[in-house]
């Protein structure tokens, strides 16, 4: 696949996620993509660029809340109780990854 061709993938995909993040329903109208490029295992360039396009893409959109997280409903977390420990897993990123894309990833 050429460079121009991959960009112009890339773009498609940012716009899709853009579009999509603002609405309740997100993660059923990117069901596809995110089976494609965050859940699977990506086996080609373009899935891996993909996959790190969206990251940062959401990582921004949850800095500016543009990604609907639901406001209204029942609270979930009303019995929360405060955390006591918490469990870091190897995210099979460099060690300099920012909370920002973390964040984005754990989403």
């Amino acid at each position: 696949m050429s460079s121009a061709t991959t960009q112009l993938r890339l773009t498609e995909i940012r716009q899709r996620w853009r579009a999509a993040l603002g609405c309740a329903d997100w993660y059923l109208r990117l069901k596809e993509d995110i089976r494609l490029y965050i859940l699977g295992r990506p086996l080609t360039k373009l899935e891996q660029q993909a996959r790190w396009a969206i990251y940062d893409l959401v990582a921004g959109a949850l800095a500016q809340d543009e990604v609907a997280l639901g406001s209204h409903g029942i609270d979930w977390d009303q019995e929360r109780k405060p955390l006591q420990y918490a469990v870091i897993h190897h995210s099979g990123t460099l060690a300099d990854i920012s909370q920002a894309r973390l964040s984005a990833m754990a989403l």
